[in-house]
């Protein structure tokens, strides 16, 4: 199902001007935020229980890695269910980015975002799609990408269809850290 919805000036207007009561206390940095799932790779998936600042931590070190600004328009495909989705969020919200929600190549062609953070199936499909060209990608400066393995000729492929580069990444639900290789060379 698909929700639309319009934000007009009234409807703004009015929110600013309503009155919903004190806010609730703000809630410690060490406060439970989330529990995300892990993949289930080492068997059953674990349930992890994030703070406040590991989610911010998580944000401010993508924000690095990708390089992220205020004029950034931040691509975002991850579900926001999982570590990697509000990981990507939490990154524009620490910088000002403009978040973008999409799942695929038709919203980059559409959406004209600077940033890209899309796992390994995705990546796959736009090298293999004979509708997909570089001018779909000239807004792109960079993707970072991860969660499968991203082999050598994946980077070149990618660089080859849409003149953006791959910045490969890992990182892991359990710690909510991050670790790209920011350089383009793959020696």
């Amino acid at each position: 199902a698909e929700i639309a919805f319009e934000i007009t000036d009234q409807n703004i207007q009015s929110l600013l001007q309503a009155n919903p009561g004190p806010l609730p206390p703000q809630p410690s940095a060490e406060a439970p935020a989330a529990i995300f799932f892990t993949s289930g790779s080492t068997g059953i998936p674990k349930g992890i229980v994030h703070s406040h600042r590991s989610i911010w931590a998580m944000g401010d070190n993508l924000a690095y890695c990708a390089d992220l600004t205020a004029a950034d328009r931040f691509l975002v495909t991850e579900d926001l269910t999982n570590a990697s989705g509000i990981s990507h969020v939490t990154a524009c919200l620490a910088t000002g980015a403009t978040v973008l929600l999409g799942e695929g190549i038709d919203d980059i062609k559409k959406l004209s975002p600077t940033v890209l953070m899309i796992m390994g199936k995705l990546n796959h499909e736009i090298v293999n799609s004979a509708s997909v060209s570089p001018a779909d990608f000239a807004s792109v400066r960079v993707n970072v990408t991860g969660g499968s393995k991203i082999t050598p000729e994946l980077i070149d492929a990618f660089k080859e269809k849409t003149g953006v580069p791959l910045r490969v990444g890992y990182g892991m639900s359990e710690i909510l850290c991050i670790t790209i290789n920011k350089s383009e060379s793959r020696d």
